[in-house]
This record gives structure tokens, sequence and C-alpha cells, in this order.
């Protein structure tokens, strides 16, 4: 990738450069789970497509620049870049880029305890993804409503939630909103006394750097998870993890559903 971006801008592509800084900024991100590195590069690619005047993609990076920023526990700037840019979006009716902005905004919403607030923006999320057919978008969402309502103490609605989101991704291979509703998963089996197979959900998920990097995702699930493990026999726990570690995420996002669907 990085070689690409180097060709095109001795040919000065800078359309392209900003795709391959795009995609760049997505490796970084869904492999190696490294938000500052990847906000770096989308904020190169963020500033050629305003200079272009390619707006979409523009206002989409926004987005994910703060959705980055959430990641890395920067709540506020995180927050402050997604309503910032709602009004953008609405302006140039992108339907895909407002639900972006509502999933954001939910996120901090949550990690701060306004559950009532981030419900609101999470539904709304969901409605514009459901709408316009952006379904691997719509599974984040769905995952994010499990960890709301389970906060709210809905815990019959957080299942479902967590079915409805298994349901949606497994068919269309969703491979990281399935580790986002796996995750969740370790929270809902610790609320039924099943803490052991909680730890060892977790040690599957934070396998993952992209879970396991994030300060969002430690915030809203992992250090409960890490209070729950401290309670436990100290041999147990690392059996369980060790578990997790030899698990396959397909087989046991099938296990989970059927086990909740069974409840």
């Amino acid at each position: 990738m990085k070689e690409g971006v180097s060709i095109l801008q001795g040919i000065g592509d800078q359309a392209g450069v900003a795709r391959g800084y795009y995609e760049i900024c997505r490796i970084y991100y869904w492999i190696y789970g490294d938000s500052t590195r990847s906000y770096e590069f989308l904020d190169k690619s963020c500033q050629i497509y305003y200079e272009l005047g390619f707006r979409e993609r523009w206002v989409y990076s926004r987005i994910a620049m703060g959705m980055f920023l959430i990641h890395l526990g920067k709540y506020d700037d995180g927050y402050h870049m997604a309503l910032d840019t709602l009004p953008i979006a609405e302006d140039y009716n992108l339907g895909r880029e407002i639900g972006f902005v509502y999933y954001d905004l939910g996120m901090v919403g949550l990690v701060k305890g306004d559950l009532k607030q981030a419900y609101e923006w999470a539904l709304k999320s969901a409605r514009y993804y459901d709408e316009l057919g952006v379904t691997e978008f719509l599974c984040h969402t769905l995952a994010e409503l499990i960890y709301i309502n389970r906060g709210l103490g809905q815990s019959e609605e957080a299942v479902n939630y967590f079915c409805q989101a298994l349901r949606t991704a497994i068919p269309i291979k969703a491979f990281f909103p399935i580790l986002h509703t796996i995750l969740a998963a370790a929270l809902l089996l610790a609320d039924q006394g099943e803490s052991v197979m909680g730890v060892e959900i977790t040690a599957l998920a934070n396998r993952y750097p992209n879970i396991a990097n994030s300060h969002w995702f430690d915030d809203v699930a992992g250090r409960e998870i890490n209070a729950i493990a401290e309670n436990l026999p100290p041999e147990m726990v690392a059996a369980a993890q060790e578990r997790g570690l030899k698990r396959d995420v397909w087989e046991t996002a099938n296990e989970l559903l059927e086990l909740f669907e069974g409840e």
C-alpha cells in the first residue's frame, strides 16, 4: 500500500493518494488495532479529499476519525468531531454518514453513562443503516445496543439485540462486528453466572488487536471482565483464557447464538 501511494504521489494522482492513505488507515486499525496511526493516515486522506471537493469521502473520513479518537479514549474530542460533522452530512443528505455519526455518539454516551441518550442515538443509527441496507454497519450498531440495553438493566432486550446482531452478521461473514458482539456475550454470560465462560470468550475477542488495544472496549467490557476474573481461582482463569485463545470465531458465534436463542 505504501509503495503504491509513493508511485501515485510521483505521478501527481492526488485522488489516488487520498484513497491509498484511507486504505492504509484501515489496515492499521482493523489488523493492528493502532488507532493513532489510523487517525494520522486518515487525517492526510481527509485533507486531500477536502481540497479536491470530494465531499462525501471527506465527511465519512471525519466521522471515522472521530471513532478513532473514541477508541483512543479521547471521548470528548470524538464526540465533538462527530457532532460537528452531523449538520454537514445532513446538508449533503448522506444517510450512511448520518448513521455513522449516531453510532459514534452512542459509543460516547455509553461510556459516559448517559444511557438513555446513547440508546436514542444508537436507534437512529440502526434505522439509517437498515433503511439503506448497509448491513455490516448495522451489525456494529446492533452490537452497541447490546451494551446499552444491558447498562439500562434491560437484559431481555440486550439478549434480543445480541441474537439479532449475530443472525445478521453470520450470513454475510461480517467478521469484525461479530468480534464486537462476541465481547458483549462475555458480559451477558457473566450476568447469568457463567463467569468462567465469559473470561474464555473475552480471551478470544482480545486475540484481535482492534479489540485488545481499544480504550473504549476496555471501558465498556474489559475492565468488568478483569474484575470478575480476579475473583476466580488463578488456575481456572488461566485455563479459560487458554481455551479462548484456541477458539474459532465462526464456531463460537454460532455456538453463542444457539445458546442465547435457546434461552
